[in-house]
């Protein structure tokens, strides 16, 4: 059957057994733990919400991919200085977002157009729904660039010496209530709702489903996380709310008679930068703890800039976060809050791509966007996916153009368009993966 075109089909929600087998392709092919019927029921709730469809030849199941609705922060008013919209308005913003996981491709059908086909078939549907972006996390970072994907976000790993970093400069926030021991169900009654505060004033992050949440605290199959023992606690502010939590895990080490423990952050969300930093304090200040470890923190991280000694804060490991295909212009554009007024007119490319055309981009002095096409002279060229860039904001565009990712057609043009995009938001939280 190598010449035929199989179809793309869908796994039988009512058939656990079909649903193990669409599952054990993904998680072979990305070396996970081996999937069961117990987890697999445990994810049904959330999958009869999502899209999951795949490939199948002689009845085995040789390709899948899911995606499902949500959203996406993008800079708000609380970011860009600019005025709410008065009432409840929290000053946050989002863009309606396709999310995309799951995606693998036997190795014996590669090169077989099988993933092609499949994230056509999604960002068609996607976008015949109204959907302004899709999102996903890249295995490999020249998978995704051909179908219009581009970076939004970047994440990285920290690296710390727990005794040279608990020094503090003088300005450092003080704590503004107190930290004390928790546990996850505790965690678990006040997390999501802090947590989507949080999330919604970092560009690029998304939200946590209910089965995100079990799956965090260890409550569904695999309930076994890594090892070494737990600390759970929580901040509570002046009013008595809890208004931030961190979880960690620790590894015992000696060396030479003496400790070296590493504690991993798992988790550690706030409210504020000053409950942030005070939940850094309490994970610093762990007993025998001699390095401190934290993974997939965002823009606008506060630990590296607390302490007095500069190098006690280190970067292990830098990687790409969010990738963003554009699939409403003028959607994408409108949905954000832009940092000053101006008018930037945008050529997009995007071959045979619904994001393709001419765009005037009119910004009011309120920080909201008009946009419309236009027959107008271009100032700015760019290919889609350097446009994510642009709505996140956490980007300096100057050496986007001067590598050749985007074009400026009238002087000044870039610099403009980047003083309209630019925030510097503070992480509260971690970049959150789905």
């Amino acid at each position: 059957m190598t010449g035929d075109v199989l179809p793309i089909s869908s796994p039988d929600l009512d058939d656990t057994a079909d649903v193990v087998a669409w599952r054990t392709l993904f998680v072979t092919v990305f070396a996970m733990p081996a999937t069961s019927a117990e987890e697999t029921e445990a994810a049904l709730p959330a999958y009869r919400d999502q899209r999951l469809t795949g490939v199948k030849e002689d009845g085995r199941w040789v390709a899948t991919f899911r995606s499902w609705a949500g959203d996406s922060a993008v800079p708000g008013p609380a970011l860009t200085g600019m005025p709410t919209a008065g009432g409840d308005d929290d000053g946050s913003r989002t863009v309606s977002t396709e999310l995309v996981s799951s995606v693998s491709v036997s190795p014996s059908h590669r090169r077989r157009g099988l993933l092609t086909r499949m994230m056509r078939d999604c960002l068609d549907d996607a976008a015949s729904r109204g959907v302004a972006v899709a999102s996903l996390f890249a295995s490999e970072a020249a998978i995704y660039g051909r179908f219009g994907y581009g970076l939004a976000t970047t994440v990285h790993d920290l690296a710390v010496d727990t005794r040279a970093a608990q020094r503090w400069h003088a300005g450092a926030p003080a704590d503004p209530g107190r930290v004390r021991p928790s546990d996850d169900d505790e965690i678990a009654e006040v997390g999501p709702a802090l947590f989507e505060a949080a999330r919604r004033t970092m560009p690029g992050a998304v939200g946590r489903s209910p089965i995100a949440w079990l799956r965090q605290l260890e409550r569904v199959p695999p309930s076994k996380g890594p090892d070494g023992p737990r600390f759970r606690a929580v901040h509570v502010g002046p009013d008595g709310t809890v208004d931030g939590w961190v979880r960690l895990r620790t590894e015992s080490s000696w060396q030479d008679g003496a400790p070296r423990y590493t504690a991993t952050v798992d988790d550690l969300t706030g409210a504020t930068p000053a409950v942030v930093a005070a939940l850094w304090r309490y994970a610093l200040g762990l007993d025998l703890v001699t390095t401190l470890k934290a993974e997939h923190r965002g823009a606008g991280e506060l630990l590296g800039h607390l302490p007095v000694d500069t190098r006690a804060v280190r970067v292990s490991a830098e990687a790409d976060g969010h990738w963003w295909r554009v699939l409403d212009v003028p959607a994408a554009l409108r949905s954000r809050s832009w940092s000053r007024a101006g008018r930037v007119v945008l050529e997009v490319v995007d071959p045979g791509g619904p994001a393709q055309g001419r765009w005037s981009l009119d910004v009011d002095e309120q920080g909201r966007a008009e946009v419309t096409p236009t027959d107008a002279a271009a100032d700015v060229t760019l290919p889609v996916h350097t446009l994510p860039a642009v709505l996140t904001g956490v980007w300096d565009l100057a050496p986007l153009l001067a590598a050749g990712r985007l074009d400026e057609h009238s002087p000044g043009a870039v610099r403009r368009l980047h003083d309209l995009a630019r925030v510097a938001p503070v992480a509260l939280s971690a970049v959150q993966g789905f």
